[in-house]
C-alpha cells in the first residue's frame, strides 16, 4: 500500500509540475496583447521617423490618419527640398489610455494602452543655411481600427519644419 500511494503522489506531483510548466508557457493573453501592442507601435516609431527623414514617403504616408494625409503629402516634398535630417533621438513617450495618462514607473507602461505621444529631437540644417539646428517636436499616435484590424497612425507635426525656413 505504501508503494500505491508513493507512486499516486509521485504522478500527482508529475501532473501538478506539467500543468504549471504549461500554465507558464502558454502566458496570460491579455500580457500577450500588451507587449505586441507595445513591439507594433515601437517599430511603427522606428519605420515612420526613417523614411520620414531619407525621403522616402512610401511607406510613411501609409502611417499617417487619414485626416492628415492630404495635409502630409501637400507640404512633405518641400520639407524634404528644404531640411536635411542629421540625426533623431527619441526622448521619451507618455502613453495615454481613453485619453486618460497612464502612470510609468520605468520607459514602459504596465498597462494597455490606445495612444501614445513621442517626444523626439531632431538636429536639422535647413536650406540655405548651413548651421545645424535642434527641434523639439511632439509626434502622438493613436490605435485605430481600420478595414477589421488595429493599426497604428500617427498625426505628424509639419509645422514644425515649415516654420524653421522662414
Amino acid at each position: 500500500m505504501n508503494s500505491r500511494h508513493s507512486r499516486f503522489l509521485f504522478l500527482l506531483a508529475a501532473g501538478l509540475c506539467v500543468f504549471w510548466i504549461s500554465a507558464c508557457a502558454t502566458g496570460d493573453k491579455k500580457e500577450d496583447d500588451y507587449l505586441k501592442n507595445q513591439k507594433t507601435l515601437s517599430k511603427r516609431i522606428e519605420v515612420f521617423n526613417q523614411e520620414f527623414e531619407s525621403r522616402n514617403n512610401i511607406a510613411s504616408d501609409m502611417m499617417v490618419r487619414d485626416d492628415h494625409r492630404e495635409e502630409f503629402l501637400k507640404y512633405i516634398d518641400d520639407i524634404h527640398h528644404n531640411v536635411l535630417f542629421n540625426k533623431s533621438t527619441i526622448i521619451g513617450i507618455k502613453y495615454y489610455q481613453d485619453g486618460l495618462p497612464i502612470s510609468q514607473n520605468s520607459r514602459f507602461p504596465k498597462e494597455n494602452f490606445n495612444k501614445a505621444v513621442a517626444s523626439i529631437k531632431y538636429e536639422i540644417v535647413v536650406h540655405p543655411s548651413n548651421k545645424l539646428k535642434t527641434l523639439f517636436v511632439k509626434q502622438p499616435w493613436e490605435l485605430l481600427e481600420i478595414e477589421g484590424k488595429k493599426k497604428w497612425m500617427v498625426t505628424p507635426e509639419l509645422d514644425a519644419f515649415l516654420n524653421k525656413k522662414k
